[in-house]
């Protein structure tokens, strides 16, 4: 009795009804389930009106190797688009992917913490004007810079201890690298 693929499924005999529980799925092929996929973001100094000018022609540097695996040869991947605070279009951001290791790498302008659309700038001045007056900035809704307050809070805590500087606490986990800021390589 052979075993023969119908759809997804493994059947026993031609006419067997039995299903065998090692099914094959299309997911259960290639590279999908490796995981090894990794994906990183690369924040390079950009001259960012010269960005919103070009769009998809601007001329992004190419990263000399993967940071992953050190592998050189790097392919393009497209464009993934991205919102930023103050600019009323989406930007295509470049991304490559590693021939090697399959690395996705996103690269970025500098000056924004990674999945965060406001600069790193005005966060730094929103936590600064809470803790020092209460207060939040007028142009940027109070529940978004509560939200930055309350993730630093944790995250201070989490490293420093319940009663840490706030001010310095935000400085120090930039430079311990525990906030996710995007490095250039």
């Amino acid at each position: 009795m052979g075993l023969h693929f119908e759809g997804p499924f493994i059947l026993e005999g031609k006419n067997s009804h039995s299903l065998q529980t090692n099914a094959v799925f299309p997911a259960d092929r290639g590279f999908d389930k490796t995981p090894e996929r990794c994906f990183m973001i690369i924040c390079i100094p950009v001259d960012f009106n010269l960005l919103l000018a070009l769009m998809k022609n601007f001329t992004w540097p190419r990263p000399s190797h993967c940071p992953r695996c050190r592998n050189p040869k790097l392919w393009g991947h497209g464009f993934v688009d991205a919102c930023f605070d103050g600019i009323d279009v989406v930007v295509p951001l470049k991304r490559y992917r590693c021939c090697n290791c399959r690395c996705i790498i996103k690269l970025r302008p500098e000056g924004y913490f990674k999945r965060f659309q406001a600069p790193i700038e005005t966060i730094r001045t929103s936590i600064d004007s809470m803790v020092s007056t209460g207060k939040t900035l007028c142009h940027i809704s109070r529940q978004r810079q509560r939200h930055w307050l309350v993730a630093l809070k944790k995250k201070a805590a989490a490293v420093y201890g319940l009663g840490a500087d706030l001010k310095t606490a935000f400085e120090e986990l930039i430079a311990l690298d525990l906030i996710p800021v995007s490095r250039a390589i």
